[in-house]
Parts: C-alpha cells; structure tokens; sequence
C-alpha cells in the first residue's frame, strides 16, 4: 500500500466512524510544509492520521533537512503529528515531544 493509498484508506475511515471534523478535513487536501529555518541538519518524523494519539497514526516519513530546505507532505486533510532531533545533526536517535497540527488549510512549520 503506498502512502495515497494508506492516506486515503484514513479518511475513509474516518469518515466511517463519524469523526465529523477529521471527515471534514479529509476532504480539502491541506500540505504542510516543513522548513528548516535554523539548523545546518535537521532530521523530521511525520505521522498522519484520524486519531488524537500519535502511535495510533500512520507513519507518513522522515526527512533530513538543511538550512533553507523545506519538505511539503500532502495530509490528505488529517491530523498531523511531527518531530525533530532534539539534538539536530546529531543522529543520535533522540527526538522533541510530538506536536500535533490540525489544519484546513496550507501552512509552513518551521522545525
């Protein structure tokens, strides 16, 4: 399954068990876009999905960014849960907490 599939399966079931405002998003296609606006590297995780519970979410990827570079992930119009390196460059496995976007519309995150 790759990840329109895997997105679009979400929404569908979202949209299934009456989540009225994850069903509404489902629909619009927001992309957020992350952008490394301070680090010379910055690795990001990404899950997407229809629950409030960052484990329970679909893993969307992971990215390694420069300074100035910038990854756009097509939600699909769900939930969006991401992280960084809590010491950016640094590969040794640590991240920040999660952080959760919920989102109608188009937006930058810098990391």
């Amino acid at each position: 399954m790759n990840r329109r599939s895997a997105l679009a399966a979400a929404a569908a079931l979202a949209g299934l068990l009456s989540l009225g405002s994850v069903a509404a998003l489902a629909d619009n296609g927001a992309t957020v876009t992350f952008r490394d606006a301070s680090y010379d590297k910055v690795t990001i995780e990404v899950r997407v999905g229809s629950s409030a519970d960052p484990s329970a979410s679909i893993p969307f990827g992971d990215q390694t960014l420069t300074k100035g570079q910038s990854w756009d992930v097509d939600t699909g119009g769900l939930i969006v849960f991401w992280r960084r390196e809590a010491t950016p460059g640094s590969g040794d496995g640590t991240y920040t907490p999660w952080q959760k976007i919920v989102t109608s519309q188009s937006l930058t995150q810098n990391v």
